[in-house]
């Protein structure tokens, strides 16, 4: 059995993208890299996609290194209906046909976040108006500030309540009270919901005439770590792969870059699933965390910490083994390349790439199953979720912890090709053997654990 918090990894569609006639792993970088050298251990590393201009200069740089761009097409995208403004069709036309040939061009990009930012920018205006009023009513004294102040809480108790348009007719009665204009004169709530689904139908129609441009090109939307599943799938229409960025470090206190009640490190995977749920049939793709807040410039409580080795590494494991197609790193143009993050990132995506042929392999029959052993933690027996894949000869099994204590675990079911044979804990000196279809083992939290049986899946030495 499989923890209720997780998919069961051993039969996940990750949807693989096809390059070059191959299913194939992506493992790109957000940074748009133009030194030769950084290019160089990137590609060493496993990387194969790196963010772009729609420059032929910049894609024959990354062709010469073996790695393919993507491009970021930004407002151009988006297309209103037909007919309406043929100047717009013509300008993203341009901008497609003047790379689409090149070998190096494997992705087309929607503008970052579409959706949450129609939302975001409709909550900007937001604050601006409150904080403008209530530096306003500070000024006030005695009667006029306290009726003004019943006014404004009876708002602040609408806009809690989701009652968006109503909260802000109060705050518009304050601001004719003070004798005042509001400094913003915000759209309605109701018609932000109707600008997200009509930004949603430019953006597809934009992509479909990519389409039509480069039939063989990715189109693909990041999304934030926000949003319903039934808006997000309004958006993702006519894409081959869609996800978001998350990026959860420190735990605590939360960066609250995510809305979920999950903050930990696992909703990484959580919110891979939840991408899933917003593409179906689609590919995944997960935009990891390559910064510390304060690189970025935000003062987050705690931001001076950057992702450690095993933080890296388990979240870049819990969105491949929730159906992730592809992991990206986004930050790193923030930070310094002799620092350890640099080295850990890399030395992750020589992992997943020494994996890509056990990633890429169909599921087998019958499924493995995992009991843990009962402990302190609130946990009901469920062991790690598992994967397991035949390479010709040899098989893989990736046991994946996304709880916040270790666990002592059996895994039984094995395949019979398997009974007495030894399963090499890779990147260390621990094996086991499997016996009567089983073995067992312990595992730390926020942790995975890949067994092999040969050495050809383990990355080279960080």
């Amino acid at each position: 059995m499989i923890h209720a918090t997780h998919l069961d990894a051993q039969n996940l569609p990750n949807r693989w993208q096809t390059i070059d006639g191959q299913p194939r792993l992506i493992i790109g970088m957000y940074e748009q890299v133009a030194d030769d050298a950084l290019l160089a251990d990137l590609a060493a590393a496993g990387f194969n996609l790196v963010n772009t201009r729609d420059d032929p200069a910049r894609l024959d740089q990354l062709h010469r290194h073996g790695l393919r761009g993507w491009v970021n097409l930004g407002g151009d995208l988006a297309l209103p209906p037909p007919g309406a403004d043929t100047e717009k069709a013509a300008a993203l036309t341009a901008r497609v046909n003047r790379v689409k040939d090149h070998p190096a061009l494997l992705v087309w990009e929607a503008p970052d976040e579409p959706l949450w930012n129609v939302w975001y920018r409709r909550l900007n205006e937001y604050w601006a108006v409150l904080e403008a009023l209530k530096k306003r009513i500070e000024k006030l004294e005695g009667d006029a500030r306290a009726e003004l102040q019943v006014l404004m809480d009876r708002s602040d108790e609408l806009h809690r309540r989701g009652y968006l348009d109503e909260a802000d007719e109060l705050l518009a009665e304050v601001w004719k009270k003070i004798g005042e204009d509001s400094p913003q004169n915000p759209p309605k709530w109701t018609d932000v919901k109707r600008r997200a689904v009509e930004y949603g139908d430019e953006l597809t129609r934009g992509f479909e005439l990519v389409k039509k441009l480069d039939p063989d090109g990715i189109r693909w939307i990041n999304h934030a770590p926000r949003n319903s599943i039934a808006a997000l799938r309004h958006y993702n229409r006519a894409v081959e792969m869609a996800g978001c960025d998350i990026y959860p470090v420190p735990m605590r206190p939360p960066s609250g870059h995510s809305d979920l009640v999950d903050q930990s490190l696992s909703s990484v995977g959580a919110y891979t699933r939840r991408m899933a749920a917003g593409a179906p049939g689609k590919s995944v793709a997960m935009v990891l965390q390559g910064f510390a807040w304060k690189d970025i410039g935000q003062g987050h409580e705690g931001g001076e910490k950057r992702p450690t080795y095993r933080q890296t590494r388990f979240m870049a494991y819990d969105a491949m083994m929730s159906g992730a197609a592809a992991v990206l790193w986004f930050g790193t143009a923030y930070i310094p390349k002799d620092c350890d993050l640099w080295r850990d990132i890399l030395a992750t995506a020589r992992e997943l790439r020494a994996l890509e042929p056990a990633w890429t392999a169909p599921p087998l029959e019958g499924a493995v199953q995992g009991r843990a052993e009962e402990t302190w933690g609130s946990d009901d027996g469920e062991g790690p979720a598992l994967m397991l894949r035949r390479v010709d000869d040899d098989h893989v099994l990736i046991a994946h912890n996304a709880t916040r204590f270790g666990l002592v675990f059996e895994v039984s079911g094995l395949p019979a090709a398997l009974e007495g044979r030894r399963l090499l804990r890779l990147d260390s000196d621990d094996e086991r053997v499997v016996a009567d279809g089983a073995f067992s083992d312990g595992i730390r939290s926020y942790d995975t654990q890949v067994y092999a049986t040969s050495r050809r899946f383990e990355a080279q030495a960080r």
